[in-house]
């Protein structure tokens, strides 16, 4: 017999070329190789092609058999078997084809073929090497299979469905594990592992790791063979729940043979993969069929001798049925080893989880108070002493972003900080050298559980202990240490962004003040404006008059009146250029300025207005204090000397003054120059600091002056791109500071004078 086969590259190496593929690729990849596979041979595909007519040929099946010698002696032994009751009655082909009939001979012949084909498949595709796959058990499950459907068949009449049919169709069912074991060898001896360790069907281990299930990869052999619809139908459908089952899957069969096959893995005979418990299957097999289940006992004191029989004509072992049964003993004992020992681990396992859990709910108790993620670091190592059993302690590592540094701490057993550190230099980027330094290990020696929080709160860490164990590295307590870590990152994130929050608050409430000040002022300045074009001029006639009539007056009293006249004229006039200055602050203009000749020049002209409504002012003592270079800075002199000049006289008229300090210094992380008036005056109430800077606005008693001091020298100092602010309390002074903004002096241009 000759086996087809096409010359093509191995789906195996071309999945791992392809490894990041997704897993439907990989099953259509899988598929595609399920046509590189040998074919049936020919004797068995021309059988196939004869179809069902009672016309046939008989002559013409005999010649196509008989062109086989092998195949042709098989068959007869096939014939012989004592089931059939015909001994030694056929002797040649014909006979056996005339005797039990075409279809009982083309299934006795696909059977036999198949068999051959997996050996040349096999020897083709690995050269004969074995695989993850039980081969001889493989078959003896089949051959099981079979068995169990072609006596079920022959028990239930009913059903329609030809023994010898049954049979073909429970050799094949389970051929798409072969193939996938012939494809891809090394993933399936995975699987089969997998099976064996994790229990249940092997389907389902199938498509986790390939992505397509034993049931497909047999669906397109029998589709690349041309296989009967049946069979196809069994191979793919097998071993569903009956109501899974189409209607016109020939559901009778496909039943039958999921039947034989929970039957046969009950019985312990062979090797099928599957280690779901099959008793409740069997029992709604036989319900979906309409079978009596208490008549598979009878069926199933008949299979050990059935198999015995089949295996040895299909040349697959003479084994005696006491050996079958003794296997299917020997099956049973070792599943229930098996089921033993995934009951001892899992009792391990859920003692460790016990444990796990304990040390989780007395980790969740610690970390329940942590308010910063040093806090919950700190609970960490606590927890991480105990639970990883390390006498050593542990280290914490942790960091906010890559750019930073790890900051690192050192916990003994009972969770007490030993020792800190901020890696710089070579171990910035990774903290194991340390720790593994700190706990006097070898670095292969340390564990490490990385903890990346995942929850957006901005932190990576790691906890560090002697031999920490994979095992140990994950669970429970490590998902508490993550969450931990990700809630007291983002409360720490949450309190930041609430006092930023609170600053732009207050930054908006100062804009707000600052544009709703910029609106008076604006309007002042219309105001100021206009009261200056209507008012001057009157002004100018009311002053002049009173200067001539003062000339020509003799007396003193009507002099005097004349006098005040021309006084009060002047200072109205003065307000309104105030205002208009207010209103409308001149654009500053840089200049190279010696700022301690600036300083004299201002208490010198503040103490002389001063001294005209506090006689006090000149025994006050004012102090001078500078700080950084100071003596050559470029600001606008004028802007600034004015200023300054308002707030010392506010300073010296301050009531209860006796000292007053002016410090003035350069701001080098600010560029800017800072200059702070200090006295010790009886302060000013909270409704003067929040009107302080208002326009007219004053605490003093009669007489005072017009209250725009203050508010000029705010908007000569904001025109000039600085601040001011002011800080008093009765009884403990007032301070007020200014910052502006220092230029720069371009070459060749005229400094102050000292």
């Amino acid at each position: 017999m000759t086996f087809g086969r096409r010359a093509r590259v191995g789906v195996g190496a071309r999945i791992r070329m392809n490894g990041s593929s997704s897993i439907s690729r990989r099953a259509e990849l899988v598929l595609q190789e399920v046509e590189a596979l040998p074919t049936l041979p020919g004797v068995a595909s021309r059988l196939l092609c004869i179809g069902d007519s009672d016309d046939v040929d008989i002559k013409e099946v005999v010649q196509i058999l008989e062109s086989d010698p092998a195949l042709t002696a098989r068959l007869i032994a096939l014939c012989r078997r004592a089931e059939l009751g015909l001994g030694n009655k056929i002797a040649t082909v014909e006979r056996a084809v005339v005797t039990l009939g075409l279809e009982a001979v083309r299934s006795l012949v696909l059977s036999v073929c198949v068999v051959d084909w997996s050996g040349r498949a096999e020897t083709e595709r690995t050269g004969g090497s074995g695989a993850g796959l039980d081969r001889a058990g493989f078959w003896r499950h089949s051959i099981g299979v079979a068995c169990g459907a072609e006596l079920l068949a022959r028990h239930e009449r009913g059903l329609g469905v030809r023994p010898e049919d049954a049979f073909v169709a429970g050799l094949v069912h389970g051929l798409g594990k072969l193939v996938l074991d012939l494809i891809l060898p090394r993933s399936y001896a995975k699987i089969v592992q997998l099976s064996d360790l994790k229990g249940g069907m092997l389907a389902e281990h199938e498509r986790a790791i390939i992505g397509l299930d034993h049931h497909r990869a047999g669906k397109r052999l029998a589709e690349h063979w041309g296989l009967p619809e049946a069979l196809k139908d069994v191979m793919w459908l097998y071993a569903q729940r009956p109501a899974m089952v189409p209607a016109g899957a020939h559901r009778n069969l496909v039943g039958l043979v999921s039947l034989a096959e929970a039957l046969n893995r009950r019985m312990h005979i062979g090797w099928s993969g599957n280690r779901r418990h099959a008793g409740e299957r069997v029992g709604e097999y036989c319900r979906s069929l309409g079978i009596d289940e208490s008549a598979i006992d009878a069926i199933v004191a008949r299979m050990f001798e059935a198999v015995t029989e089949r295996c040895a004509a299909l040349g697959l072992g003479d084994d005696a049925s006491e050996k079958v049964l003794l296997d299917s003993v020997l099956g049973a004992n070792r599943e229930l080893s098996r089921l033993q020992g995934v009951v001892e681990r899992r009792a391990r396992v859920a003692t460790a989880h016990g444990r796990s859990l304990a040390t989780v709910e007395w980790f969740c108790d610690a970390a329940a108070s942590a308010e910063s993620v040093s806090d919950a670091l700190t609970a960490i190592a606590r927890s991480a002493s105990a639970s990883l059993g390390s006498s050593s302690g542990a280290v914490v590592a942790w960091r906010r972003t890559d750019e930073e540094p790890w900051s690192v701490a050192r916990y003994d057993a009972q969770g007490e900080r030993v020792s800190s550190d901020l890696l710089e230099g070579p171990e910035a980027g990774d903290p194991r050298s340390w720790g593994a330094r700190e706990l006097g290990v070898d670095p292969g020696d340390l564990g490490v559980v990385e903890m990346d929080d995942g929850l957006d709160g901005g932190v990576e860490a790691c906890v560090m202990a002697r031999g920490a164990s994979e095992a140990d590295r994950a669970g429970p307590l490590t998902s508490a240490w993550r969450l931990a870590i990700a809630g007291a990152a983002r409360l720490e994130r949450a309190e930041r962004l609430g006092e930023e929050l609170a600053e732009l608050g207050r930054t908006l409430a100062r804009r707000e003040e600052e544009l709703s000040e910029a609106r008076s002022l604006a309007r002042l300045g219309e105001l100021t404006a206009g009261a200056a074009h209507e008012m001057n001029n009157p002004l100018t006639v009311i002053s002049g008059k009173a200067q001539s009539l003062a000339a020509r007056l003799v007396g003193d009293v009507d002099q005097l009146a004349a006098r005040s006249i021309v006084q009060a004229a002047q200072e109205l006039s003065d307000v309104i250029a105030q205002l208009h200055m207010i209103a409308r602050s001149p654009e500053p203009r840089i200049q190279g300025t010696n700022a301690p000749a600036m300083i004299r020049d201002v208490i010198r002209e503040s103490r002389a207005l001063a001294s005209e409504g506090a006689g006090w002012a000149e025994e006050v003592e004012v102090k001078t204090v500078f700080q950084g270079a100071v003596s050559d800075i470029a600001i606008d002199r004028e802007m600034v000397r004015r200023a300054l000049v308002e707030v010392v006289r506010n300073a010296l008229e301050a009531r209860g003054t006796r000292g007053i300090t002016l410090r003035v210094q350069t701001e080098a992380d600010t560029g800017r120059l800072m200059i702070t008036v200090t006295d010790d005056g009886a302060g000013m109430s909270p409704h003067a600091v929040d009107h302080a800077f208002d326009p007219f606005f004053s605490e003093k008693r009669a007489g005072r002056q017009p209250g725009l001091g203050l508010a000029t020298a705010r908007g000569l100092v904001r025109a000039h791109g600085g601040e001011i602010r002011l800080e008093s309390e009765q009884g403990s002074g007032t301070c007020v500071r200014i910052w502006v903004p220092l230029g720069t002096i371009e070459a060749g241009e005229t400094r102050a004078a000292a």
